[in-house]
């Protein structure tokens, strides 16, 4: 088996541990198989990949999996990060406030795509949407950032 299949599978094994350490490799494996996951599920959703920028967001069979996939993978996704810090020797509670972040961007994510853009900018205003989106994307940043860092040996 490959180094990365074992960290994949490791990913699962540690689902709910956060005392553990977890290496670069064991962060960035399921990570991008995630990203590439998702990504194929966006992709093959032609109907909302066909979207016009004002067009409402179409429910479809596609997106049951990929929310499904995202629920699954919420608490493992956090604890391996926790596990990350720990080997990096950072507190946890950084994880606690990055992923606080990132929990209520995606559900601001989850609640815009149920509007049009043109409702968006009505209800919220083109110059909070940019804040916010900014603020999501920093946080998501200093995740990645820091479980690229090198660990303790």
């Amino acid at each position: 088996m490959t180094n990365a299949c074992k960290d994949y599978l490791n990913f699962w094994r540690y689902a709910l541990n956060t005392t553990e350490e977890a290496k670069r490799s064991e962060y960035w494996f399921p990570t991008l198989a995630h990203i590439a996951f998702f990504t194929v599920l966006m992709l093959a959703d032609k109907e909302n990949l066909e979207n016009e920028p004002g067009e409402q967001f179409i429910p479809t069979p596609l997106n049951q999996i990929y929310m499904a996939f995202a629920v699954l993978t919420f608490i493992p996704t956090y604890t391996m990060f926790q596990r990350r810090l720990n080997h990096l020797g950072i507190s946890k509670s950084i994880a606690h406030v990055i992923y606080a972040f990132n929990s209520l961007g995606y559900m601001w994510v989850l609640a815009l795509n149920k509007m049009s853009q043109r409702e968006i900018e009505d209800k919220i205003g083109r110059k909070n949407f940019m804040i916010l989106a900014s603020l999501i994307g920093v946080f998501y940043t200093v995740e990645l950032i820091l479980a690229a860092r090198k660990g303790r040996n």
